[in-house]
């Protein structure tokens, strides 16, 4: 079969039922800075900011955050195994601990002992974690269209979006499994599929265009090795960690995302600290659809 990582980077989403075990802390993990692509823009408090996926890269972020260097230092990097990182067949080197260790190995590189983080989708988990896991190095914690922090209401989402799904829609994802490009790990075959499911989490899917994925050629590979991942991603549930969470946290969701009614209502009620942006007119990626609205979210709620 195909593995669980292709099946779950190729459905309808990135809000997963993963799971993740609590609070993970590994001063000592040597992450290697150079297998992970990174680049920085701008001046001024530092945002490290991690992707959905998992299997994504930073890339379809990037151009809708520049606008945020114009008062910030705005980190990317991609993920282990995902886009422009080093491919990393080592499965003892694919886990939550690594995963966290390397945003810890990111914000070493730029010599900063406080860092705001800005996660979205399935990066979310990890941003949580991180905060967790090295509270004393994070100054913000920005949650956009995070998924929640247990498995079961992810879940409910995946199934309410999947029951978005046209019948023609679900045909064509059909249709493209079974081309050889596909059969191939042709990059542009899983953009196409990824691009349908996607255009169901915009409020307006005229717009998906705008996310442009851009995966590697090398993408089906670094997913086959995020299966390791599984066995730290499987029935989570950390809210009870979240409610000692003491650092500012902004809950950024556009409204028109499924996962919302789960994820929002779920982690506002749960993190003591919260500030909640809610953006009518825009589904999971907000920074395309109201890239003003959600750029000034961010930065007033860091620089205020």
């Amino acid at each position: 079969m195909k593995n669980i990582i292709y099946t779950i980077a190729l459905s309808i989403i990135l809000i997963s039922c993963y799971s993740c075990n609590s609070t993970i802390k590994d001063k000592g993990d040597s992450s290697k800075i150079s297998d992970l692509y990174h680049t920085s823009e701008g001046e001024g408090h530092p945002i490290i900011v991690i992707h959905g996926g998992p299997g994504l890269g930073a890339s379809y972020l990037e151009n809708h955050f520049k606008e945020l260097s114009a008062s910030n230092q705005v980190i990317f990097y991609d993920q282990r195994n995902s886009g422009r990182s080093t491919l990393n067949t080592d499965s003892t080197k694919v886990n939550l601990k690594a995963f966290l260790s390397d945003i810890d190995a990111i914000r070493k590189n730029y010599n900063h002992d406080q860092v705001a983080i800005l996660a979205h989708s399935w990066g979310g988990l990890l941003g949580m974690q991180y905060a967790l896991s090295y509270p004393e190095h994070v100054s913000h914690l920005i949650l956009m269209n995070s998924n929640a922090a247990e498995a079961s209401l992810n879940n409910q989402a995946n199934t309410k979006l999947a029951n978005r799904m046209s019948a023609d829609d679900i045909e064509a994802r059909t249709q493209i499994m079974r081309t050889e490009a596909f059969n191939s790990q042709n990059p542009k075959a899983y953009e196409e599929l990824m691009s349908i499911g996607f255009s169901y989490q915009f409020a307006n899917r005229n717009l998906i265009d705008e996310l442009q994925l851009n995966l590697p050629e090398d993408f089906g590979a670094k997913s086959g090795q995020l299966r390791h991942l599984v066995p730290d991603f499987s029935n989570y549930n950390f809210t009870s960690e979240l409610s000692n969470l003491t650092i500012p946290t902004l809950l950024l969701y556009g409204l028109k995302d499924p996962l919302t009614p789960y994820a929002l209502n779920s982690l506002s009620q749960i993190i003591p600290n919260n500030t909640i942006k809610a953006i009518s007119a825009a589904g999971h990626f907000p920074f395309i659809e109201k890239k003003s609205e959600t750029i000034t979210a961010i930065t007033e709620f860091i620089n205020k």
